[in-house]
């Protein structure tokens, strides 16, 4: 497994500083879920998910990547960007304060419960680690219960063990 200081190296280049570079308070965005596992584990990262604090930090930063990069598409749930050939997905309408576990507690699965902030702090549920290296798909709630079975199904794909077990935070 790659280290935290790598982690964040990767993910200052691949989205902050290119958030920064457009004067936007990085403060009022996280990246959370699949990819900070898939770059720890060593797994390709299929896409990298940006969480806004707010309507309009979420505004000010649809606005920016329109502006600036390649929209791939966009629905009322998300908007895809290609971003220094990366593919970034903007989460619409999922805000909170940022400096609480309250984003990486509503993930489906505990193998997503990771988040960097802006300001570089991380945040993990308690089993982030363990499930992530033992290939472990533990269940932490299920918000969407169809969206959670065709992401169980993808992972098992993938080689990740499933339990019939829940995790409570």
């Amino acid at each position: 497994m790659k280290n935290i200081d790598s982690l964040k190296y990767f993910l200052e280049k691949a989205v902050f500083e290119t958030l920064k570079s457009g004067g936007l308070d990085v403060s009022k965005y996280a990246i959370a879920g699949g990819a900070i596992r898939d770059y720890l584990t060593g797994d390709k990262i299929k896409d990298i998910d940006i969480f806004c604090q707010d309507k309009e930090s979420e505004e000010v930063l649809l606005k920016y990547l329109q502006e600036k990069y390649i929209l791939l598409n966009e629905n009322n749930l998300l908007g895809n960007f290609t971003v220094n050939d990366r593919w970034i997905q903007v989460i619409k309408g999922k805000y909170g304060d940022l400096s609480t576990d309250d984003l990486i507690k509503s993930f489906d699965f505990t193998i997503c419960g990771a988040m960097m902030r802006g300001n570089g702090e991380f945040k993990f549920l308690p089993t982030f680690f363990q499930d992530c290296l033992a290939k472990h798909l533990r269940i932490n709630g299920i918000p969407f219960p169809l969206s959670t079975l065709e992401r169980m199904q993808k992972y098992i794909k993938k080689g990740i063990r499933h339990a019939m077990e829940l995790y409570s935070v």
